[in-house]
């Protein structure tokens, strides 16, 4: 870190506001947080130019204000305010590129970073019938950028056209990894555009694994100003990606060849990394929470057998009241977290200046931590759509609900609660789920309301391939946490899902028994509580249930008049499907875990394509 040498991008401003100092960019805003952010801010901002490096700026510091630079720096760059310069200086050029390219150098912020361009190595590669008018468009758009040198072999960046998506796919596993790979298809009326970098960083081939192809208007659309249109946005992806100006990123770009209307598509990895995530798994914390995904490989696992669930234990849970909160994981990001203020030190006296900053929209910036006497800001964190990665917070931010709690809410909660009680693990769930939504590229190709009443439940419906799953819940947020992790345990059997493994185990159990518990025969009749919230939303539905006990079971059964019966393993939990039946006519199976005490047992895992633990119960 001190021997980056840091400068500030010119395209970012700030500008006093109350609480700290706001700063604005191309690349995003944040607000710094501090009495002393704004005068730290302008103290610091005329020597971040390049010219020394980081160590070299804080060596006459103390250490507290030294910790308190770096720290300032290393976040202004990671939020892309702050670019590194090393190595600038011995760009190499020649006078007559500097004139030449003045604009690209200018774009590119220095002639460190252009010369990059001018250095390295490019091949264009075709194949297909309407490729041949589009690769003399790319070769001639990358010319006109700096590109000076074309080879056969050997190249530092790859660009690469076709019409046979299996050719890209063998192209992008084959492909070097320090090596720019863009990749383009051409499909009837559709390009494909891949992001423009190393394979292993774009990861490409699991996007065009993920890609869903449609038989489109064919026609000879490369023709006019398509190709040098389609062949502008990949030579811009590419110098952006060889310049460092935009980080590697799983996303498509799709161009209608009709109108050249364009949308990015953003997808996640085939299978989730639980290294990326927590060190810890099911296998190694049998009676505790963990964080994080079940590994891709199948491995059997044993969770704790709970003392014996009585039917007063399964009857007793209440719903715990929660907002709803309209928030979609294909529409807007994950609702940010309060800013926390914390006190920046730093030098108390400095000249204001007073720039104007158009105010970023609202729901683009989150909160960030910021390290040692800290500062927070403010990023965006945009879920543009269709609907970008966002890999998972590891280790101990993961999604456990408590530590050695004998009871706790299932992983969906009830009636609004949440996983641990708390709206900020939803949200981060939620966040990891984003890319999973897409129309052509998602695991979800929907995840919405369809065409369900809302009231007095909330009911969400995710599309998996040709099948509908349902999630349903005291609000919105229930609903689509339920939905999504129903999506995870789609497949035949007892299999359920949780942000916990034991409450993905649980969830499978709960299926096994009340599988169980539906052939047998009813016992007595069971007294509903005068002050069940449900009740009296179930009486207003016009099917009021007679609600029996199973003989030698924990699970109840419920009777309506010219239905057939349900069971569940608790009353509220039965209640909320009588009433789901009344208001959808639905009857969905329950993935997820309930009220209640958890049930243990054995159960394998499963490899999962989200984030979050999928349990199998094998009989």
């Amino acid at each position: 870190m001190e021997m980056i040498r840091p400068r500030l991008r010119a395209d970012v401003r700030w500008v006093e506001c109350p609480g700290g100092v706001h700063v604005h960019g191309d690349h995003g805003a944040a607000t710094l947080r501090g009495p002393h952010a704004l005068a730290l801010l302008e103290r610091l901002a005329p020597r971040l130019d390049g010219a020394q490096t980081l160590g070299e700026l804080t060596s006459g510091l103390p250490a507290t204000q030294r910790e308190l630079v770096t720290g300032l720096v290393g976040r202004l760059a990671e939020l892309r305010f702050v670019v590194d310069d090393t190595g600038a200086a011995d760009h190499g050029l020649s006078a007559e590129d500097l004139e030449t390219y003045a604009a690209e150098i200018a774009f590119a912020g220095h002639p460190g970073r252009f010369a990059r361009v001018r250095n390295s190595a490019l091949r264009v590669t075709g194949t297909g019938v309407l490729v041949p008018a589009l690769v003399p468009a790319l070769v001639e758009c990358l010319r006109s950028v700096g590109w000076r040198e074309v080879v056969t072999s050997g190249e530092d960046v790859l660009v690469q056209v076709s019409t046979s998506r299996d050719e890209l796919l063998a192209e992008a596993l084959a492909c070097p990894a320090d090596v720019v790979l863009a990749q383009v298809l051409i499909r009837d009326d559709e390009a494909w555009l891949t992001s423009a970098g190393p394979p292993g960083e774009t990861d490409a081939a699991t996007g065009w694994k993920r890609l869903s192809l449609r038989e489109g208007t064919r026609g000879d659309w490369l023709r006019g100003a398509v190709p040098r249109v389609v062949a502008s946005q990949v030579a811009l992806g590419v110098f952006a990606a060889v310049t460092g100006l935009v980080a590697a990123r799983r996303a498509f770009t799709r161009v209608d060849l009709r109108t050249l209307d364009s949308t990015i598509h953003r997808f996640a990895g085939l299978r989730w990394n639980p290294a990326e995530v927590s060190s810890r798994d099911p296998a190694s914390q049998r009676d505790t929470q963990i964080s994080g995904p079940v590994p891709a490989s199948r491995r059997d696992a044993q969770v704790a057998e709970p003392a014996p669930i009585s039917r007063k234990d399964a009857q007793a849970s209440q719903p715990i009241p929660a907002s709803r909160k309209d928030v979609g994981v294909s529409a807007s990001a994950p609702a940010p977290a309060s800013p926390r203020e914390a006190e920046v030190s730093g030098p108390t006296s400095a000249s204001r200046r007073d720039v104007e900053v158009s105010e970023p929209a609202p729901g683009r910036q989150r909160d960030v931590e910021m390290p040692g006497p800290a500062l927070t800001s403010r990023r965006d964190a945009e879920v543009s759509g269709p609907v970008s990665t966002s890999r998972r917070s590891a280790g101990s931010e993961g999604f456990g609900t408590g530590e050695g709690s004998s009871e706790r809410p299932g992983a969906a909660g009830v009636g609004g609660s949440g996983v641990s009680g708390e709206a900020g693990v939803r949200e981060r769930f939620f966040g990891l789920c984003r890319d999973l939504v897409d129309p052509r590229m998602g695991v979800i190709s929907v995840l919405d309301e369809g065409g369900y009443p809302q009231g007095p439940l909330s009911v969400m419906r995710a599309l998996v391939g040709d099948r509908e799953v349902v999630g349903w819940g005291a609000d919105h947020d229930t609903a689509r946490l339920r939905c999504l992790l129903a999506v995870f345990a789609v497949g035949d059997g007892f299999i359920g899902a949780g942000l916990t493994w034991e409450d993905a185990v649980s969830a499978a159990h709960r299926q096994r028994l009340e599988a169980e518990a539906a052939g047998s025969a009813a016992g007595g009749e069971v007294a509903v509580p005068d002050d069940e919230p449900l009740w009296r939303q179930v009486v207003a539905a016009g099917e009021v249930p007679v609600v029996r006990e199973v003989p030698g079971s924990a699970v109840l059964r419920f009777e309506v008049a010219g239905r057939p019966p349900l069971v569940a393993l608790g009353l509220h939990d039965g209640l909320e499907r009588v009433l789901l039946r009344a208001q959808t006519g639905l009857t969905p199976p329950v993935r997820w875990a309930s009220d209640g005490f958890p049930v243990g047992g054995a159960a394998v895992s499963l490899p999962v394509d989200g984030p979050a633990f999928v349990a199998r119960v094998m009989s």
